[in-house]
Parts: structure tokens; C-alpha cells; sequence
């Protein structure tokens, strides 16, 4: 008979009270790839780490080994059953997700049950909120947990300006777990037919070449390894503010604002937290606890999601003379247009990349409400 697996995960049990934890159920002849997807959700991770199971006194772990290829303290997670390393109740694994703030999940096997007709996997029960993504592991968590508990805490105000009014460490939802699981479980696509590490390359360069919409997708190929010149243009001044550097293609886009920044003559700790740039649509800033953060004010004007802006190179979206987007600095409401000015070869002799070839108007030694700008300017 068809067996289903009910699992208590609980996070850092031993650390973490209240304890964090959630119920689930899931069929016991799947995968641990699968498990792994079914506790991220219920537990509202982004899926965005590394991850690994471990049994009691192994140090090997069970992960994906497409991101972990060739290493050897690890295993296929695919390819072994929650029934081949949980073999009676009470046994138990450890999660890890995350390897720099290493979050420590114990899985333990609750009971088996038969069964029933048109069963899905899901969550069924849990209590208290997910840490949030990156803040730096479980101290750093249990610190914005008392930051919230003690509102005059001087550090209380500058987390929920990063994290916004809605978190709630107490918070949780069954309902908006299943939710999640279904956006996950949906996008984990099945493997297409003898793919391997060896092959890949191989069949994305057949790929490209018969799509053209993958040809414009991976538009960045023709970037790689070039210089770009590209204009910086404070929007909304007359006379016009703006600035040409020459960088690197494969810089971040992280990185690159810092060089945008600095050819502003502007430092870091005036300009650094509160900005995001559009990309397809799509909101890339800085969303770490400790590498930025956005007011609750400006929160309201901008999507609650930001991608990490240090995950996106420069060659993913600038891909040809003439393409541009938009930079808003919210804090100052600052307003920026980045193009595409030309593509370049790199010069040998000069080896002293990123630099700023033109520059035309000045502006304020730290940035200022924009307003004032014109009026100053």
C-alpha cells in the first residue's frame, strides 16, 4: 500500500524558542529534491541557497548534485527515497539550507500513514514566521526578533524600515504555504532526457542557434569580455547632469552603481542604502540586512520583492549599443537613465578599468531631496 510520510520540522529547536516548526505531508516513495522544495515553502525560505540533508553522524550530505558536481561529500538527493533514510518513526534528518548563515532544520519522522484518494503533499500546520532571507544567521535573527518585542530598542526602527510593517515574527499561514508550494513544485521541471554536465554546453549552443528568442535572450554572449561605455544621466535637470564611464561587462550591478556613484564624487555611506534599478520590469536593489535597507515609506512606492543586485552582471541587460534602463534613488528621489553608449574592445594598455571619460554638470558633495538640487542648480 501506498504510504504518506507526516514530518515535523522544526528550525534550530534547541536555540529558537518559541520553536519554529511546521507539519507536512508528503508521499514516502518521493525524493529529497522534493522534500527540500516542500520545506522551503512551508517554511517561506526563496529557495535562493545551497542546501543539504544529512543523517545523524554523517558527514555526507544529500543535495542537488547539478551544484554540487564532483564533490565528495556529497550525494544525489534525487535519487534516494524519504522511505531510504527514514526507515521507522522517530528517525530523523538534518537540513541544512544556506551554507554562510547555515539554518538547521530537524525533519523527524512523525508517523505513516495510508494513503488516501487524490492526496497532494502540502503543509498542514506550523507556528511563527520564517527568519527573514540573509540577515545573517540564527543570532543575528533572534536579535530582530527581541528589536521587535522592545520597540524602544534603537535598533527596532532601523529593522522594520528594512523589513517593512508586515513581518511579524509570530505570523504564519498554512493556506499561504500551500500557496508557495504550488508556485515550487510547478516550476521544478523535469530534467530534459540525457542532459548531463558533459553535454550542456553542446546543447545550449544548438539551442541558440535554431531559437531566436533564445538567440535574445542570451544576447549577452556578444558583451562578454568587452568594455561598455555607458552614460549616466540625472533626469529632470537642466542643464544637463551626466557622466560616461568605461567598465567592464561582467561587473555586478552592484559594483557598477558604486563606480556610478564614486563618478558623482559621492561616497558610499551618503548613497549606498536605498536604490533599485529597472530591469524588464523587474526591481533589482540591494535586500540584504546589512548591505541596505528601504523605509516603510518608500517600501509602499516599490515592489515588496527586490532582487539581489549583486546576482546580475552588467552583460545580462545591456547587451548592445543604444539599450538603457532606468535607476531610481528613492531616499533622494534621484532619478537616473543608464545606456548603452558603445561597446569596445578591451584596451591592452589600459589595464586601469572602470574609468570616467566625460563628465558634464556637478552636483551636491552628498546627494540631496532632488527638489533642492534644481534649486541649487
Amino acid at each position: 500500500m501506498a504510504e504518506v510520510f507526516q514530518l515535523r520540522i522544526a528550525l534550530h529547536e534547541n536555540i529558537v524558542k518559541p520553536t519554529i516548526w511546521r507539519m507536512v505531508q508528503m508521499e514516502a516513495d518521493r525524493s529529497l529534491l522534493d522534500l527540500h522544495l516542500l520545506i522551503q515553502a512551508a517554511m517561506g525560505w526563496e529557495n535562493g541557497h545551497l542546501y543539504a540533508f544529512y543523517e545523524p553522524g554523517s558527514h555526507t550530505g544529500y543535495t542537488d548534485m547539478l551544484l554540487m558536481e564532483g564533490d565528495p561529500d556529497f550525494e544525489d538527493g534525487a535519487k534516494v527515497k524519504l522511505r531510504d533514510v527514514l526507515k521507522k518513526v522517530g528517525n530523523k534528518l538534518i537540513y541544512e539550507y544556506d551554507f554562510g548563515d547555515s539554518w538547521q532544520h530537524t525533519v523527524r519522522l512523525q508517523s505513516v500513514l495510508p494513503m488516501p484518494l487524490g492526496f497532494q503533499a502540502g503543509c498542514t500546520d506550523g507556528a511563527r514566521n520564517c527568519p527573514p532571507e540573509d540577515c545573517g544567521g540564527i543570532y543575528s535573527y533572534m536579535d530582530i526578533v527581541e528589536a521587535f518585542q522592545t520597540p524602544k530598542n534603537p535598533a527596532a526602527k532601523e529593522y522594520k524600515e528594512w523589513l517593512g510593517e508586515s513581518y511579524k515574527p509570530e505570523k504564519f499561514s498554512v493556506s499561504e504555504a500551500n500557496k508557495r508550494y504550488k508556485s515550487f513544485a510547478s516550476f521544478n521541471e523535469a530534467p530534459i532526457p540525457g542532459l548531463n554536465s558533459q553535454n550542456t554546453m553542446d546543447w545550449l549552443t544548438a539551442a541558440f542557434l535554431q531559437s531566436p528568442d533564445l538567440q535574445k535572450q542570451l544576447g549577452r554572449v556578444s558583451v562578454i569580455g568587452k568594455i561598455l561605455a555607458l552614460k549616466i544621466t540625472v533626469v529632470g535637470t537642466k542643464p544637463e547632469i551626466s557622466r560616461v564611464v568605461q567598465i567592464e561587462s561582467s561587473m555586478s550591478l552592484r559594483n557598477a552603481m558604486k563606480v556610478f556613484r564614486a563618478s558623482f564624487g559621492w561616497h558610499d555611506e551618503y548613497t549606498e542604502m536605498g536604490y533599485y534599478v529597472t530591469i524588464n520590469g523587474d526591481k533589482w536593489g540591494k535586500n540584504s540586512l546589512f548591505g541596505g535597507w528601504y523605509t516603510a515609506e518608500i517600501l509602499k512606492k516599490i515592489p515588496s520583492r527586490l532582487y539581489d543586485d549583486s546576482k546580475i552582471k552588467l552583460n545580462e541587460f545591456l547587451t548592445e549599443t543604444g539599450t538603457a534602463v532606468n535607476c531610481n534613488m528613492p531616499l533622494f528621489a534621484w532619478k537616473f537613465r543608464i545606456k548603452c553608449e558603445e561597446i569596445l574592445e578591451k584596451d591592452k594598455k589600459n589595464t586601469r578599468y572602470p574609468v570616467c571619460v566625460q563628465a558634464k554638470g556637478s552636483v551636491p558633495e552628498q546627494p540631496t531631496n532632488l527638489v533642492v538640487l534644481q534649486m541649487w542648480g
